[in-house]
C-alpha cells in the first residue's frame, strides 16, 4: 500500500447544498501542492448530507474518481459532523434561531477539532457553502476567531459560471467531459473549466481570547469583543442642537451648563486647538453666542449664570474666570464617574489637564481631549 504523502493539509469547510466546490477545492490544491495529501473535516445539515453521500461519498462518485485522478492516498475518507437540533435529527436549514445556534455550535466544534487534529500542519479553511451566505459569514467568522499563523481562508470559484450550481462539474478531469451549462441547452467541457482559489487576509483575532474562553463561539466572539473594547478609539458625538453628548451610542449625562464647557472643549480640539487656555474669554464668548438661538441655551442655562454674562461680554475678571473653573471641575467629575462605569477606552473623554505659570501670574489649568480629531462629531452647528 502506498504511503500517505507528507506533509499533509488538513481541510475545514461548512458544506452547503452543493457539495461540488469541495472536490474543486481539493482539485486546485492538489494541483499547487504536489506532495501533499488531505484531511478534510466538514460541518452538513439535512440537504448537505443528502448530496454529499449522493455525489460525492457513494462508491465510484465525485470524490474516488478525484482520488483516481490525483492518487487514493491523498484523501482520506472525509470526517463528517452532522449539525443536529435537541433531538438529535438534522437540522434542516439556519433560517431559524434555534437551528442556527444548533448549526453554530456545530460549524465551532468541527472548527475547533479540525485545530487540534491539525497540531502544527496547516489548515485551510475552505468558503464552499455556495449560496448559503449564513454559512460563509459563520466559516470567516470562526476563522477569524481560531486561524493560527499559516492557515488560509480561501474562497473556491470556477472561470465558468454556466457550471456553477448542481450541473455535475465536481472538478476539471473529472471522467465526465461533458457538463450540461446552468439554465440552457449548451454543454461545457470540464476541462476548459479552471478552478480558481481566492485567499482571504482577514484580520485574525485568536491571540485576544483567552483559551478558556473558546468553549464557544459566544463566549470567543464576547471575549474578543471586550478587548477590542479596551483599546478601541471612543466616537464622540455632540449635538449642539439638542445639547447632548453621547461616547459610543451612550448618553452622557451632563447637566447644560456642563455640556456647554465640555461642547467648548470638543469644539477647539476639532477645530485643531492643541490646548485650550483658560483665560480665553474672547474665544469662550464667541461660542456662547453661537448657542444663542437654541431652545436648551434660552431655557435651562439660568440668566445670571457665568455662561450668559460671559455671552454679554460684561465680565471678565479674576472671579468670572473662578467661576468657569467651577464649572470645569463640576464636569470634569461627570466624566470620570461616567468613563468609570463604563470602562474599557471611555477614560479617554476626560480631559486632560496640564498647569502652566505665566511670569507675574498663578499658574492655570490647560484642557485637551487625547482623542483624535477624526473620532469627535459635532453636529447641529449653526451655518
Amino acid at each position: 500500500m502506498r504511503a500517505i504523502p507528507s506533509p499533509s493539509t488538513v481541510v475545514f469547510a461548512a458544506l452547503g447544498p452543493n457539495p461540488a466546490p469541495l472536490t474543486e477545492l481539493l482539485w486546485q490544491l492538489a494541483q499547487e501542492q504536489a506532495s501533499q495529501s488531505y484531511e478534510v473535516h466538514v460541518v452538513v445539515e439535512r440537504e448537505a448530507r443528502h448530496y454529499l453521500d449522493g455525489e460525492l461519498l457513494a462508491p465510484g462518485a465525485a470524490l474516488d474518481q478525484l482520488r483516481d485522478v490525483i492518487g487514493p492516498q491523498r484523501i482520506p475518507p472525509i470526517t463528517v459532523l452532522e449539525a443536529t437540533d435537541a433531538g438529535g435529527d438534522l437540522i434542516e436549514d439556519d433560517a431559524e434561531l434555534e437551528s442556527r445556534e444548533a448549526y453554530t455550535e456545530a460549524v465551532w466544534s468541527g472548527a475547533k477539532r479540525a485545530v487540534e487534529v491539525a497540531g502544527a500542519r496547516p489548515l485551510v479553511f475552505g468558503l464552499v457553502a455556495g449560496r448559503r451566505r449564513t454559512m460563509t459569514a459563520l466559516q470567516t467568522a470562526v476563522f477569524q476567531l481560531l486561524a493560527r499563523p499559516g492557515d488560509r481562508l480561501l474562497d473556491v470559484r470556477v472561470t465558468d459560471p454556466r457550471v456553477e450550481g448542481g450541473t455535475g462539474f465536481f472538478f476539471p478531469a473529472q471522467p465526465q467531459l461533458l457538463v450540461p451549462a446552468r439554465h440552457t441547452a449548451e454543454f461545457v467541457e470540464a476541462r476548459c473549466v479552471e478552478v480558481i482559489l481566492v485567499e482571504l487576509d482577514l484580520p485574525r483575532l485568536r491571540a485576544l481570547v483567552p483559551p478558556g474562553a473558546l468553549t464557544s463561539l459566544k463566549s470567543a466572539r464576547q471575549a474578543a469583543a471586550r478587548v477590542i473594547q479596551n483599546v478601541a478609539p471612543v466616537h464622540l458625538h455632540l449635538d449642539l442642537h439638542a445639547g447632548q453628548a453621547h461616547a459610543d451610542g451612550q448618553h452622557i449625562p451632563l447637566s447644560p451648563s456642563q455640556f456647554v464647557w465640555f461642547a467648548y472643549l470638543c469644539v477647539g480640539m476639532k477645530e485643531g486647538a492643541t490646548w485650550i487656555a483658560p483665560n480665553d474669554f474672547e474665544g469662550l464668548r464667541d461660542f456662547l453666542n453661537s448657542l444663542w438661538h437654541l431652545e436648551w441655551w434660552s431655557s435651562k442655562i439660568p440668566q445670571g449664570s457665568i455662561f450668559k454674562r460671559l455671552a454679554a461680554d460684561d465680565v471678565r475678571d479674576e472671579a468670572d474666570l473662578k467661576e468657569v473653573d467651577v464649572w470645569r471641575s463640576k464636569t470634569m467629575r461627570s466624566l470620570r464617574t461616567f468613563a468609570a462605569s463604563w470602562g474599557g477606552g471611555m477614560q479617554a473623554i476626560v480631559p486632560e489637564q496640564r498647569s502652566h505659570k505665566i511670569e507675574g501670574s498663578k499658574a492655570r489649568n490647560y484642557h485637551r481631549l487625547s482623542l483624535s480629531p477624526e473620532f469627535i462629531q459635532i453636529s447641529g452647528r449653526p451655518r
